[in-house]
Order: structure tokens, then C-alpha cells, then sequence
């Protein structure tokens, strides 16, 4: 995943998401590249995508997002 598809995911829900946040969220992914089959990472990467993602959207749509982000496949 990178910037960009972050970004493009995250704008369609939140109008007010910048490129920076996008970023900061990219550079999660890109810490634990092993997160789809290590389960130490894939809970690492869940809790700083909620803690990037709380402030910006609230506890629904964070989880709601977090999961989206998860799912995409990384190439």
C-alpha cells in the first residue's frame, strides 16, 4: 500500500483527511511489513492505526477504516 491509495480510501469517508495523515498511516504499514501472517505485528499495526485514526474520525468509523486498511492487499 502506499500514500496515495491511503489517502484516496481515506478521503472518501472524511472530507478533511490532509496527504500528511496519509502518510503518518503509510509509514505504519511500512514498519511491520509482515503484519498479514505475523500476529504480533498484525495487533502492533492495528492499535497505532487506531490511535492515528481516533482523532480524525471517532471510535466507529476508526475501527471501520482500520479494518478497510488491513484488508487491502499490499504490493
Amino acid at each position: 500500500m502506499n500514500t496515495f491509495a491511503i489517502y484516496t480510501a481515506l478521503k472518501m469517508l472524511d472530507e478533511t483527511v490532509t496527504l500528511q495523515q496519509a502518510a503518518e498511516v503509510n509509514a505504519v504499514f511500512v514498519r511491520h511489513p509482515d503484519y498479514c501472517w505475523h500476529e504480533q505485528q498484525e495487533k502492533q499495526v492495528r492499535a497505532e492505526l487506531y490511535k492515528l485514526l481516533h482523532p480524525l474520525m471517532g471510535t466507529e468509523k476508526m475501527i471501520e477504516i482500520a479494518n478497510r486498511l488491513l484488508k487491502v492487499e499490499r504490493v
